[in-house]
């Protein structure tokens, strides 16, 4: 049997560090959708590529969908998840300060 969807999204908001069960760091349940709609994407994008590794997709994906992938390739996809996860808040500008307090422009 192989593991759901919803295991890997879960799998790569903790890998990304959004999610931990170490200090019970729950994700939002917005960041699971949003997670679920990029596998996805992710997902319909390599086999355009060429590239099957046996996910079956969905739509809309669910977390108790199954996937499809062994257990060989939850861990490679998992981890390039994260990283499109993270992309997607890397454009977040930070405020800059100035003179200990006041938010520059």
């Amino acid at each position: 049997m192989s593991k759901t969807k919803g295991d890997i999204a879960l799998l790569a908001l903790r890998r990304a560090g959004i999610a931990s069960s170490a200090t019970l760091t729950q994700p939002e349940p917005a960041s699971v959708g949003d997670a679920l709609e990029d596998l996805e994407l992710m997902m319909a994008q390599w086999l355009v590529d060429g590239i099957d590794i046996g996910y079956l997709p969905t739509d809309p994906p669910q977390p108790d969908d199954e996937s499809g992938l062994e257990l060989w390739a939850v861990e490679p996809v998992a981890l390039k998840l994260a990283e499109k996860v993270l992309e997607s808040t890397i454009n977040i500008p930070p405020l800059i300060y100035q003179n200990q307090g006041g938010i520059v422009g």
